[in-house]
């Protein structure tokens, strides 16, 4: 963070932390309740010599899943976070109200409707008109059978995550 103030670069770096839970203390977590804070803190501060430093931050806690499990365990804040990490794009928050999530940039639209309502075939529509490239992930493409041929690339939740997760 302190080289990309310096010389206004964009330098990312992923930190990992395995667990340092113990018997008497099993929810002991430095990255979660250290490191992490201190990086919002830095993000939030009013401080003018930090200002620089501020960066874009999330913090992810991995788990497993099995493959099999996947339909009944994974949730759908997480499916989205691993569509916006498959398509390079940055985390937003999941918006458990909203009909579907969308993300991306000038030329490349990212949905992902956990279920198909009339509105996402409006705004599908509108896309489309828009001429981006567009994918929307949900899991029954048969649902959005009436885009077969057209601009939109439709795909399946379970299998694209099953895919991307399996190289």
């Amino acid at each position: 963070m302190e080289l990309n103030a310096e010389d206004e670069g964009q330098r990312r770096f992923i930190m990992v932390s395995s667990t340092e839970a113990t018997t008497e203390e099993p929810g002991k977590n430095i990255c979660r309740d250290i490191t992490s804070e201190r990086i919002r803190r830095l993000n939030h501060s009013d401080d003018e010599k930090y200002a620089a430093l501020a960066a874009e931050f999330a913090y992810l806690k991995c788990r497993e899943i099995r493959f099999e499990d996947l339909d009944q365990d994974i949730t759908p804040q997480e499916v989205w976070t691993s569509i916006e990490a498959i398509h390079d794009l940055p985390l937003t928050v999941y918006e458990p109200a909203a009909l579907w999530q969308e993300n991306g940039t000038p030329g490349e639209i990212v949905i992902y409707a956990d279920k198909v309502a009339d509105e996402l075939f409006d705004r599908i529509d509108d896309l489309l008109k828009a001429r981006a490239n567009l994918f929307v992930y949900v899991w029954a493409p048969g649902q959005l059978a009436r885009y077969e041929g057209r601009d939109v690339e439709v795909r399946q939740v379970r299998e694209a995550l099953v895919k991307r997760f399996q190289q």
